[in-house]
Order: structure tokens, then C-alpha cells, then sequence
């Protein structure tokens, strides 16, 4: 099996993390919807934390995916070889190129717009739990 298909401690602790951020922002929307000011910070933390993790994420994707194919070229005689090789380079290419556009738009722009608008549109307690005094 190649090295980038095993996971390894630091992979671990991507998942660990990533469930960790993906329950804050559950929670931190279920807070939003009831209208409880806590849930600024909350999101405000998911955004900030989770741009530079999306980031290293698709970064360490690719140097596993360059490290399996590394390996395949060492081993084509391998199945997982000839299935890669079947495929061609243009569809590993679509690939990563798809894996790139999709951190971009949901890893960086999402978490980007949730930043921008709880950090300095959304920065009142009361314009959070929509009181009347907060529209003066």
C-alpha cells in the first residue's frame, strides 16, 4: 500500500480537529437561529481557524496524492497502478483542479464571508437578538 493511502498521526489530528470546528459551526448556527449573542464568537472562531486548516489540508492532499504517484510509477505491474494509469494524467489533472476550486469556494470564501460579516458587520450583542433599540 502506498504511504500517502496510510494515515498517520497528523491525519488523526485533521480529523480530530475537523469534527471539532464542524460541531462549533452546528452549534454556533443552531445559537444564531435562537438568537443568543454567543454564537458571533463561535463563528468568528470557526472562520478564522478553519481558512489556514482548509488550506494545509489541500496542501497535504497533494503531497499525498504525489507521493501515490510516485509509488505507481514504481510499481506499475500493481493494480491500483493500472487503474491510475488507465485514467490518464488529464483526469488526475481535472481532479485536482476540482479539489482546488472546492477548497477555494467552501475552505476560504465561506469561512471569508462569515469572518467579514460577523467580525465587523454583526458586532453588537443586541443586533444579534434583533432588539428594537439596536435599529436607532
Amino acid at each position: 500500500m502506498p504511504d500517502g493511502m496510510k494515515a498517520s498521526g497528523m491525519d488523526w489530528a485533521l480529523m480530530g480537529i475537523g469534527l471539532a470546528l464542524t460541531l462549533l459551526l452546528l452549534f454556533g448556527g443552531i445559537f444564531c437561529v435562537s438568537r443568543n449573542p454567543i454564537c458571533r464568537f463561535m463563528i468568528l472562531t470557526w472562520g478564522v481557524v478553519s481558512i489556514p486548516l482548509s488550506l494545509f489540508g489541500y496542501v497535504r492532499q497533494m503531497e499525498k496524492q504525489e507521493s501515490i504517484r510516485v509509488w505507481a510509477e514504481q510499481y506499475p505491474e500493481s493494480p491500483l497502478a493500472q487503474q491510475m494509469n488507465a485514467g490518464g494524467q488529464t483526469g488526475q489533472q481535472i481532479g485536482e483542479i476540482i479539489g482546488l476550486v472546492m477548497t477555494i469556494l467552501l475552505g476560504v470564501l465561506v469561512p471569508a464571508f462569515f469572518v467579514i460579516w460577523f467580525g465587523l458587520i454583526k458586532t453588537k450583542p443586541a443586533q444579534m437578538t434583533g432588539a428594537e433599540e439596536a435599529l436607532d
